[in-house]
């Protein structure tokens, strides 16, 4: 008999996913992904690429990465997961993406499971020093489009890297 854990461990999460008993593949899932991100909806997640399968569930982090990554207006402090608990009562998980950027927190990337709903709200106010780093952060887009006019040789829609200078 296996009891269920009473409470939500991240770090017990993590220690069990690559512990010599836990499943050795893992097959993708959907994941809903809403709020700031560029594509919100209903994501496959986990597995290698090609439909073939992984050892390592899937993470928020690459849940994010595949809607597309966090706009501008994410608030990464507050995301929510809903989870499903096998007795049918709904937990709320809070997750602090600022942590793992700011101090390495790897706990704060947590593993997914099947059915899980993201959520990632709008930030009330963004901070002009937090903006370069949230820019680099894995879980942001390559690159976002800018539409430049007014008196320039090409005006129109630019690919560029989040983090780029108005020059």
């Amino acid at each position: 008999f296996v009891p269920k854990a009473a409470t939500f461990d991240p770090i017990a999460i993590r220690q069990l996913t690559s512990a010599s008993f836990a499943s050795k593949e893992i097959e993708p899932f959907s994941v809903v992904i809403v709020g700031e991100v560029f594509n919100p909806g209903t994501h496959q997640v986990g597995g290698a690429s090609g439909g073939s399968t992984s050892s390592q569930p899937p993470t928020i982090t690459q849940a994010i990465t595949s809607a597309g990554g966090i706009t501008p207006l994410a608030n990464i402090r507050e995301i929510q997961l809903r989870r499903l608990t096998n007795n049918g009562v709904e937990e709320m998980i809070m997750i602090n993406l600022w942590e793992l950027l700011t101090q390495g927190d790897v706990t704060q990337d947590v593993a997914l499971q099947p059915g899980d709903s993201i959520t990632i709200p709008q930030a009330r106010e963004i901070d002009p020093t937090e903006v370069t780093a949230l820019a680099r952060a894995s879980f942001s887009p390559q690159t976002i489009q800018v539409n430049v006019v007014c008196e320039v040789i090409r005006p129109g829609a630019v690919n560029v890297a989040p983090d780029t200078t108005l020059n």
